[in-house]
C-alpha cells in the first residue's frame, strides 16, 4: 500500500507493480530490486509511505537492525486509548508510542500559535508602513512652508537686491518674480 503522494509521484494506481530497491547506509542502491504489487492508496499529509503486508515482506531480503511500526485503530475513549499506549510503552521491544489524536491536537495547537504571531507580523508592519508615510508627508509638508516663505520674503522685500533663491525644483531670480504692488512692501 502506499500513500496518495508517492503514488501520484510514480504514477501508478492499484494494481500497478513497483520496484523496491536494497539500500545501503547512505542511500546508495545495493540490490537488483524486487518487484511489488500495489493493493491500495491511502491518504497520508505529512511524508511519502509504503506500507509492507506481512506476505510481501517475507519475500524480501532479511534486514538487520529493522524496524517496524505496528498500526491499529484503538477506541475513541482516551482514556482506553491511554491505558493501551502505556501497556505497549511498557514493552522493551517497543520504541515509541504514537496517538494519532494526539499528534493532530499538537499540530492544531501549533498552527493556532503561528497564526497569531502572522496576525502581530502584518499589524506591526502595517503600523510601520503609516509611521512612515505621515513622517514623510510631514516632512514633505515642512519642506514646502519653507520654500514658500522664503519666496514670500523676496517678495515682500524687493529692496535687499537680487538675491537668487534656489528651489528644489529650480533656481529662481528673486527680481524677476516680483509682481506685487508697492502698496504691499513692507519696509
Amino acid at each position: 500500500m502506499l500513500s496518495e503522494k508517492i503514488a501520484k509521484k510514480l504514477n501508478v494506481h492499484v494494481g500497478d507493480r513497483v520496484t523496491v530497491y536494497k539500500q545501503d547506509r547512505i542511500g546508495n542502491v545495493a540490490d537488483a530490486g524486487k518487484s511489488l504489487t500495489v493493493t491500495g492508496i491511502t491518504e497520508n499529509y505529512a511524508w511519502h509511505y509504503m506500507y509492507v503486508g506481512k506476505n510481501a515482506e517475507k519475500s524480501l531480503e532479511p534486514r538487520e537492525n529493522a524496524s517496524y511500526a505496528l498500526l491499529f485503530s484503538a477506541p475513541k475513549d482516551e482514556a482506553i486509548r491511554q491505558q493501551i499506549g502505556d501497556e505497549l510503552s511498557e514493552n522493551s521491544q517497543v520504541a515509541s508510542v504514537s496517538d494519532i489524536n494526539t499528534t493532530i491536537k499538537v499540530y492544531k495547537e501549533s498552527l493556532e500559535v503561528v497564526g497569531k504571531v502572522v496576525a502581530i507580523l502584518i499589524i506591526s508592519a502595517a503600523l510601520l508602513a503609516f509611521i512612515v508615510l505621515y513622517n514623510l508627508t510631514n516632512i514633505n509638508i515642512e519642506e514646502r512652508i519653507r520654500e514658500i516663505a522664503s519666496f514670500e520674503g523676496t517678495w515682500l522685500y524687493p529692496k535687499r537686491g537680487g538675491c537668487v533663491c534656489v528651489s528644489r525644483d529650480f533656481p529662481v531670480d528673486a527680481r524677476r518674480i516680483h509682481t506685487w504692488p508697492d502698496t504691499r512692501r513692507l519696509s
